[in-house]
């Protein structure tokens, strides 16, 4: 095993490249979006899972999908506040509510079960979308 503590600059170097890598390789990934809800963006490490639902009728149209997430639940949720308001949803006050043009979209997480350790290793996320027929999203 080679050692470089003799050798700072070098070790900079080495670190620098690395996040420069790491940097080229995020922004090449393509976003990853639901299956279900066709605008909603996923963070890197989601899988959706489960059975999601659809229930129309003549008043709209309410959208649930789940699905497990790798990451805290500080940065999913930060994921979130960061990327739906580009998308044109607006936060409400609850903190777990968005707002689209008459749409609601709800964001609920759940812990899922715990680890070896009895440490949760990965966040469930809930999605409820609820739209009015008056939405320009259901129009057909």
């Amino acid at each position: 095993m080679i050692m470089f503590k003799s050798q700072p600059v070098f070790r900079i170097l080495l670190i620098g490249l690395a996040i420069l890598c790491a940097a080229a390789l995020r922004a090449d990934a393509s976003p990853q979006f639901s299956r279900i809800i066709e605008d909603l963006p996923l963070p890197e490490a989601f899988q959706e899972s489960g059975s999601p639902a659809v229930f129309d009728s003549s008043e709209g149209r309410l959208i649930t999908t789940s699905g497990l997430c790798l990451c805290p639940l500080m940065a999913i949720a930060e994921f979130y506040a960061l990327t739906l308001p580009a998308l044109g949803w607006h936060a409400m006050p609850d903190g777990g509510s968005y707002t689209r043009a008459g749409e609601r979209l709800t964001i609920e997480f759940v812990p899922a079960p715990t680890g070896k350790r009895g440490e949760t290793d990965q966040q469930r996320v809930l999605f409820r979308l609820i739209a009015p027929r008056a939405s320009t999203r259901l129009e057909e």
